[in-house]
């Protein structure tokens, strides 16, 4: 037999209380780490598990996160116009783009000033491979590679640097670097 919930209002403490679908008899809330349960006249209370209380947890925090900038909006608003809140959130706005483009121009003046040929610049800041790249040049490129796998050979050494993990030993993209030099990759889809 399914119940479907009905909101039912506590007279002495105000509380919400639904009824679960064990019985019609039955009513829970969950508060502070105990489930409360009033079942055919007698309290009882037991606690509750890990993955309620984080549960409990996190809708809390993201009630906090969604709520609280409209609640201090609204309040905002309500005191001294809308006109205040919207300069200061479009001046926040401003602000990131200005730190995200002076972050692209120093990146792009460094990479200047340490090869100083622009087509080898072009390339790391659209992280492009080729062959003949350096292994410097690689990780301006795109970054410390996830997983290398090292192989000495009599008269080279031979290193597979592996990116975009996917999996156990899985990986999206194989670089074979030999001698601090690119010399072939391999790149799945997917």
């Amino acid at each position: 037999m399914q119940v479907t919930p009905v909101e039912i209002t506590h007279d002495i403490t105000g509380l919400r209380l639904y009824k679960c679908s064990v019985t019609p008899f039955t009513l829970k809330v969950v508060a502070f780490g105990y489930q409360f349960c009033r079942s055919q006249g007698k309290d009882m209370a037991k606690r509750v598990s890990k993955a309620e209380k984080e549960l409990t947890g996190w809708v809390f925090m993201l009630a906090l996160i969604v709520g609280g900038p409209f609640y201090l909006f609204d309040k905002m608003n309500k005191s001294i116009g809308w006109q205040i809140p919207a300069a200061v959130i479009a001046g926040i706005f401003l602000l990131l783009i200005i730190i995200a483009w002076a972050k692209k121009r120093a990146r792009l003046k460094y990479l200047r000033e340490k090869y100083q040929d622009e087509h080898i610049v072009q390339n790391i800041l659209q992280k492009r491979i080729w062959t003949g790249q350096s292994s410097e040049q690689l990780i301006d490129s795109l970054g410390q590679p996830a997983a290398t796998d090292h192989k000495f050979l009599k008269t080279k050494t031979r290193v597979i640097w592996k990116y975009r993990h996917q999996g156990a030993n899985r990986y999206g993209l194989r670089i074979t670097v030999e001698n601090d030099q690119v010399t072939g990759w391999d790149s799945k889809s997917g």
